[in-house]
């Protein structure tokens, strides 16, 4: 069974959203931005 490495998000550039505090990785920012 596969087990993902527990630290694989730990280095992922992460970006603030609205006054929220809601962290989202820059990539998910950027395919909204482009395909949303």
């Amino acid at each position: 069974m596969y087990t993902a490495h527990p630290h694989r998000y730990d280095h992922m550039p992460y970006r603030h959203v609205g006054k929220s505090g809601l962290k989202l990785p820059s990539i998910t920012l950027g395919l909204w931005h482009n395909f949303g």
